[in-house]
């Protein structure tokens, strides 16, 4: 953030050594002028900032919390597959009443279509108020707040998403194999530069939050992933994953 180079000047005059991190695909100005400064850079994404090493994302440990419970003792039965694909809509921000609205119209528009899915709904704190127009639909798991081992449950039951273009969404749901429709916050430049990178790599969709035919287009790639059902997650390459790029971040700190 630009609130972060004026400190990382002040670090650098009294030679105090500067790890950083950047986690999105386009680094904004302040952090370009900043890893010129830094000791050590670290990407989330490839070839983002010239002394950056690709590291991949520094993800919530909790997120594999319980894993080696479940890989350990063979015990699956607390990871529930469903029988029909299962769509997840993790939109939980303030900004993201659009997307509920979006969804929620084709849920009374389009039944047949809508009905090919079993559906997770996650609302966050910010949008409570369309619990009451979701529960009058059948196969709906609704959550206002999950902390994250609740989370990579879901994220286990989900074959694909409706969410927004942060970076740490769309790479959680990348690492759990879901297949993903991107509506990026309009406002925020860096969303949009993420959503078009999964849609480039990883074939994803990403749908405008301002576009005229944004429902259509929505609804378009819902019947594109009616069949789709994801490999089942390998569970401890997950949790390899998320443990690496500390273990790096770690090994960087004590050598400086």
């Amino acid at each position: 953030g630009f609130v972060s180079l004026p400190v990382v000047i002040a670090w650098w005059i009294w030679r105090i050594p500067i790890i950083v991190h950047e986690s999105d695909t386009r680094p904004w100005l302040s952090t370009r002028i900043a890893s010129w400064f830094i000791d050590k850079v670290f990407t989330g994404f490839p070839k983002t900032l010239p002394k950056g090493k690709h590291l991949w994302h520094i993800l919530n440990t909790q997120l594999v919390q319980g894993i080696e419970d479940v890989t350990d003792h063979g015990d699956n039965n607390q990871l529930k597959e469903n029988k029909k694909p299962t769509i997840m809509v993790n939109c939980g921000s303030l900004g993201s009443a659009s997307v509920h609205e979006a969804v929620l119209h084709i849920m009374s528009t389009n039944m047949k279509l809508c009905a090919h899915f079993d559906r997770i709904v996650l609302l966050g704190r910010m949008n409570v108020s369309f619990r009451s127009q979701y529960e009058q639909y059948p196969h709906v798991q609704l959550h206002e707040f999950v902390d994250q081992i609740t989370l990579w449950k879901l994220y286990y039951q989900a074959d694909s998403s409706i969410c927004r273009g942060g970076s740490t969404t769309l790479v959680e749901q990348h690492l759990f194999g879901i297949r993903q429709i991107i509506i990026p916050i309009p406002w925020t430049h860096d969303q949009t530069f993420n959503a078009q990178y999964f849609v480039r790599q990883y074939d994803d969709y990403m749908v405008r939050q301002e576009g005229d035919h944004r429902d259509k287009e929505i609804e378009m790639m819902l019947y594109t992933l009616t069949s789709y059902r994801k490999s089942k997650p390998i569970l401890t390459e997950i949790e390899k994953n998320i443990q690496q790029p500390l273990k790096e971040i770690i090994k960087a700190v004590l050598i400086l």
